[in-house]
């Protein structure tokens, strides 16, 4: 299996919700933490706050991503907060330029990655920024 073959689609929320028993497992391994279930990122791609991404070979679903447009006082964010999938070697750069492209579309001026510390050894030009910890009160 080649890049080359590998394809992206954004999905609709319509298109999410028609989908769904098949991208929900993969939402739901790649979820880590108590913030999110992968019914509340549902509720979040019908509404259009979250955006999925289907990765196909063969018309066969490899992963899904979800990402968010985060607004702050100043500035647009994307930030991807979850990544499910298989072969992410394969796919990995091609889902950050497509979703680099949406980005720049809605006028964000950075994209982050909230997840594992091994993406950065295959996802090309991202550093460690910051460490992401919390603690329950």
């Amino acid at each position: 299996m080649k890049e080359s073959d590998i394809e992206i689609l954004r999905l609709s929320p319509t298109e999410c919700f028609e989908q769904w028993d098949d991208i929900k497992p993969l939402i739901q391994i790649a979820i880590e933490d108590q913030h999110y279930t992968a019914e509340d990122i549902k509720h979040l791609l019908l509404k259009g706050i979250t955006r999925a991404y289907k990765v196909l070979k063969d018309s066969k679903t490899l992963a899904v991503i979800t990402a968010e447009i985060v607004i702050y006082p100043r500035d647009k964010v994307v930030r991807i907060h979850t990544a499910g999938g298989t072969r992410a070697d394969l796919w990995a750069e091609k889902v950050i330029d497509e979703i680099t492209k949406d980005a720049k579309g809605v006028g964000a001026v950075e994209l982050q990655i909230i997840g594992r510390k091994g993406w950065l050894k295959i996802l090309d030009g991202f550093k460690q920024q910051t460490t992401v910890m919390g603690k329950m009160i």
